[in-house]
């Protein structure tokens, strides 16, 4: 009996031992099985796959952009005391009224230069202005939860002499901020202004209403813009580098001296590809951005038959020409607007290389973004060769490359309406006219 007991509580000991050891070994096995799967989610991305060049530019891509937001926010806060001076407001009226880019908009560096005849020192106001006012600012965007409140407020000199005389973005860019007033037509002139961020290719933004020794801050939409002034801190979207609206490639008319004597009209272009009118039927930007930048960029390439397509040049033209909201729908006719030439001639400083009877043409019509952010890639079929440009919003049509035909036929022959169908933010009719011409 004691034997039989003795071997019964062996066997007992032996299975708690047998069970202990199995649960260590299962305890071991998931402990070995978690940290491999830790060890792996840590592995997944290894330091060795990436590379020196990845985050840096995507930490500078974010930088610029930030700059910009601030370097615009910096320029409203900067013009608040100055938007109470009459003598001021006069001024921007005036220089408004000039329409310098044909939008109702005039550039901070402009004003810079004007206002110095009455005294007026810009960069020391902006910096008074922002010292006053730049704690206030970041407190009413914290309670009142602004779209742009965690945008930093630049308080010393060197980033306010940028924002007046322009400043870099993206290394190859200069721009330029400008005050724009919308719907200039219906409202008070003489009022003070509400001062309204313009960052974006949006409806409505943080406004700062300004009295006496306060400001507040509202979202400012069209129907506010309609009934009160209005002034838009942006960054211009026309002018180049210099702040000049660039050359966009017109030949006039010319006269040259006949046989007789007398003064016979001649066309500067022989033979050239003539943009002639263009027409939308929407504007895609909302009334914060001023007039549509309507733009095309041209490319000409060869080897289609053969599926090489291979781009010979490329003819860009941003803006075509600014089109204003009383102007939706218009056919605009355009001045001598050359897309390709097609015969040599001179042209002064200007490189344009003719376009050649074996050669087709295609273009990209599009609303023009000055943000980096909004840069888009669109290929123009057949061909799978993108090209770059910049618009929040999608192109207003793509047309494919077209054979033009031999040029020893042409004779003033208008080829007609490109029109398209539009997209979801495009009614029907959006389109361009292109005039081929030849003279003898």
């Amino acid at each position: 009996m004691k034997n039989f007991l003795r071997m019964k509580f062996a066997k007992l000991r032996f299975g708690q031992q047998a069970l202990l050891s199995s649960l260590i070994m299962i305890v071991l096995s998931f402990t070995f099985l978690t940290f491999q799967s830790c060890k792996k989610d840590i592995s997944v991305v290894p330091v060795s796959d990436i590379t020196n060049s990845q985050e840096p530019e995507i930490t500078e891509f974010v930088l610029e952009e930030n700059n910009y937001e601030s370097m615009v926010k910096t320029a409203a806060v900067g013009v608040f005391e100055l938007a109470k001076n009459q003598t001021f407001r006069s001024k921007i009226n005036d220089l408004i009224a000039l329409q310098f880019d044909d939008d109702d908009n005039t550039l901070l560096k402009t004003v810079f230069q004007e206002v110095q005849n009455d005294n007026i020192d810009m960069i020391s106001e902006f910096q008074n202005s922002i010292n006053l006012w730049k704690q206030t600012v970041e407190k009413i965007d914290q309670i009142e939860n602004t779209k742009y409140k965690n945008v930093v407020i630049y308080t010393d000199e060197d980033k306010i002499n940028g924002v007046i005389s322009g400043f870099n973005y993206h290394t190859k860019n200069k721009v330029y901020i400008q005050i724009y007033i919308p719907f200039i037509e219906l409202v008070d002139l003489n009022s003070t202004p509400t001062i309204v961020l313009g960052m974006e290719d949006e409806c409505n933004s943080d406004g700062y209403v300004i009295l006496d020794d306060e400001i507040s801050v509202i979202n400012v939409d069209e129907e506010f813009a309609r009934n009160n002034l209005v002034w838009v801190i942006s960054v211009n979207e026309t002018v180049d580098n210099e702040g000049k609206v660039p050359n966009p490639l017109y030949w006039e008319n010319d006269s040259s001296q006949g046989p007789t004597g007398t003064v016979n009209p001649r066309i500067s272009l022989d033979n050239a590809v003539n943009l002639s009118k263009i027409k939308i039927t929407h504007k895609k930007e909302c009334w914060l951005c001023g007039k549509a930048e309507v733009s095309i960029i041209v490319p000409a390439i060869i080897g289609i038959p053969n599926g090489f397509c291979d781009e010979t040049k490329i003819s860009q033209h941003i803006p075509i020409r600014k089109v204003s909201r009383k102007e939706i729908g218009d056919t605009i006719e355009l001045k001598n607007t050359i897309i390709f030439p097609t015969s040599e001639f001179d042209v002064g400083n200007v490189e344009m290389t003719p376009l050649r009877w074996y050669e087709d043409m295609g273009w990209i019509y599009f609303e023009k973004d000055r943000r980096r952010k909004y840069e888009r890639n669109e290929a123009i079929p057949p061909c799978a060769k993108e090209y770059t440009y910049t618009s929040k919003q999608t192109p207003y049509g793509i047309e494919g490359f077209f054979y033009l035909g031999p040029r020893d036929i042409w004779d003033w022959h208008e080829e007609g309406m490109f029109e398209y169908n539009g997209d979801i933010n495009t009614p029907a009719g959006s389109g361009v006219y292109f005039k081929l011409k030849r003279v003898d």
